[in-house]
């Protein structure tokens, strides 16, 4: 018999944890790109009247709702603006992926190892 007729298929919990995780990474992704560019916008200074800018900074407004006003931001003087708070959003929309990705694998693993003991 071979390897391969004797593995098995994945279980759909493992299916659906694998789904979540890329789910969640893919929005922690997201997250963390229009934060940065925000950031860099701001920092240079962009135009705020170009679209592009415009649609930029509504998104990362709505991102940054949670994390708005923990540290105070540091403008320069030809208007650009160092926004901390931008930063720490990124690292915490980084640190909740990795953390939800940990949380799912151990239900995953306690899944299957419940169903390994059950065999």
């Amino acid at each position: 018999m071979s390897y391969q007729s004797r593995s098995r298929s994945p279980s759909p919990a493992y299916q659906i944890s694998r789904v979540l995780i890329l789910f969640v990474y893919g929005f922690a992704m997201a997250c963390i790109v229009i934060l940065a560019i925000a950031f860099f916008l701001q920092l240079f200074n962009a135009n705020q009247t170009a679209p592009f800018v415009d649609w930029v900074y509504r998104a990362a407004k709505r991102i940054m709702q949670p994390f708005r006003g923990i540290f105070p931001s540091v403008e320069g003087e030809q208007g650009s603006v160092f926004d901390v708070s931008m930063l720490f959003a990124m690292f915490m929309y980084g640190l909740l992926a990795f953390g939800m990705h940990g949380l799912i694998a151990w239900i995953d693993r306690k899944i299957a190892s419940i169903r390994y003991e059950a065999m």
